[in-house]
This record gives structure tokens, C-alpha cells and sequence, in this order.
């Protein structure tokens, strides 16, 4: 009788430990499952960012335009920019204008495109064609060049130049007549002597 209790304690000690070892084995498989799961989604959390940042850089990219400045400018040469830039913007970047650029020639506020090529005048070339008999350009033109002309004194020079800075460039020769105190009369006695 002593015998067979101590058999079957020793067969119930050997079923606890086979127990305890499949428990073993079991959770070692489960956990192990668990960290690939873990990994494979982290992994996949990853990838996705990777295709996001991927994409966003593709569409910053996509979004910068190539523009090329020359003429009066401290460093003329190709620059990289936002595709809704603007002249002036690009100007700083090129150092901006020399002492000899024309900026009243120009829009400095246009939107820039991309391949475009923009010079800005020069203040020399402009006045090099200016002769005796040469007309003078209402658009470009500064104000003591203004009252060179006949009929056109300081006040309206000035005005002239106000109308340019506030509404843009002159269409035609006629539409000088939209400048506060230059009526018809006047602008029959400058017609010959301007243009736009």
C-alpha cells in the first residue's frame, strides 16, 4: 500500500511536470508569434511613412520651378524656386539689382514661370538710344526725362510717373490722356516726341 502511493504521488508529480513543460513550450510558441506579429506591423507602420515622406518629397519637387535672371543683376544666373514666386523674391536671391538696373522698365511683382528668362534693363541702355530726335518711353522713362518734354513740366512728369507706379505700364500713346492734367491738347504736342 505504501507502495503504489508513492507510485501514483510519483505519477502525479511526472504529469505535473510533463504539464508544466507543455505550458512552456506552448507560451514560448505564442509570445514568439506575438513578437512577429509586433514586427511585421511595426514594419508595415514604417514602410507607410517611407511611402508618405517619399511622396511629399516628390510633390516638393514637383512644386519648385527653374528661372533665369540676367542682365543688370549682382549675380546673374539660374535659380530654384517655389512654383507661385514672385520677380522680386528671385531678384534678392540673385543679390538683387546693380546700380545701372532699370527697375521701373520691369514688374517686379509678376509670378515668375518655370524655364522663364528674365532680364532686367539697364538705366544706360535705355538712355544710350536717346538722341536729339530719339522718343522718349513713357513707360521707362525717369522723371527728369519726362520734363524733357515739350509741354510736360515737374508736376506732371511726376503724375505721370504716380499713374505707372499705381495702374502699370502705358497700352498705347492715347491712354496717357488718363494722367490727371494731360487733356488731348497736350497730348498732341507730345505724341511725336514719346513712346510706350
Amino acid at each position: 500500500m505504501y507502495q503504489s502511493r508513492r507510485d501514483n504521488l510519483l505519477i502525479v508529480v511526472l504529469i505535473i511536470i510533463i504539464l508544466l513543460a507543455a505550458g512552456n513550450i506552448f507560451y514560448q510558441r505564442f509570445n514568439s508569434e506575438q513578437d512577429e506579429i509586433k514586427v511585421q506591423a511595426k514594419t508595415q507602420v514604417n514602410s507607410n511613412h517611407e511611402i508618405e515622406n517619399k511622396k511629399s518629397n516628390f510633390n516638393q519637387k514637383k512644386e519648385e520651378i527653374v528661372v533665369h535672371l540676367g542682365g543688370e543683376v549682382l549675380k546673374p544666373g539660374v535659380y530654384y524656386c517655389a512654383a507661385d514666386s514672385r520677380l522680386y523674391k528671385i531678384l534678392k536671391k540673385a543679390g538683387g539689382p546693380t546700380n545701372k538696373a532699370d527697375l521701373n522698365a520691369i514688374n517686379l511683382a509678376i509670378k515668375v514661370r518655370d524655364g522663364q528668362k528674365i532680364i532686367i534693363p539697364s538705366l544706360t541702355k535705355s538712355n544710350s538710344s536717346q538722341g536729339p530726335n530719339a522718343k522718349i518711353n513713357i513707360n521707362t522713362a525717369k522723371q527728369s526725362q519726362l520734363e524733357e518734354i515739350n509741354g510736360v513740366g515737374p508736376a506732371t512728369a511726376k503724375k505721370i510717373i504716380n499713374y505707372r507706379q499705381d495702374n502699370g505700364r502705358f497700352k498705347s500713346i492715347d491712354s496717357l490722356t488718363e494722367v490727371s492734367g494731360i487733356g488731348p491738347k497736350t497730348l498732341e504736342k507730345v505724341k511725336e516726341k514719346i513712346t510706350y
